[in-house]
């Protein structure tokens, strides 16, 4: 299964670097960013920008125990 980055991010003209980790993916405009695969779901954790370059750097989501609206214990 594959996971892309939050959409709205493809209205970013400039060209944008996403860091995972150790690993940097370079692309010339935020479209080309929305549009990658990826194969864990992240998030965006921090944006930032200098010498007209956005930097996004991801974390991995954190999933949370499933939600029973009977008020019950969840079963893990």
């Amino acid at each position: 299964m594959t996971y892309k980055l939050n959409p709205v991010i493809g209205k970013i003209t400039s060209p944008v670097i996403v860091s995972v980790g150790d690993t940097e993916l370079f692309f010339d405009n935020g479209k080309q960013a929305a549009e990658y695969s990826f194969d864990s779901v992240y998030d965006i954790d921090e944006i930032s920008a200098s010498d007209n370059v956005i930097h996004l750097r991801l974390t991995a989501r954190k999933t949370s125990p499933p939600f029973n609206y009977l008020g019950e214990s969840p079963i893990v």
